[in-house]
């Protein structure tokens, strides 16, 4: 049975039902992305303690972001 990959953006796969309240989401990457994320993840009812994030990039950008 072949099942298709999923594609796009991961938000695109969570859904209000497939999150519990319990549930912890981490999230790391680029500002934007993690940022995208954890507003997407937020609005699905989880508690802003239940949401970890790391945000890196470039060493050439790191100065901008500090």
């Amino acid at each position: 049975m072949y099942i298709r990959p999923l594609t796009g953006h991961v938000t695109d796969h969570f859904i209000a039902g497939a999150l519990d309240r319990g549930v912890d989401v981490y999230l790391c990457g680029p500002p934007e992305m993690v940022e995208s994320g954890r507003q997407h993840v937020a609005k699905l009812v989880l508690s802003p303690a239940n949401i970890h994030f790391e945000q890196f990039a470039p060493a050439s950008e790191a100065s901008s972001l500090a």
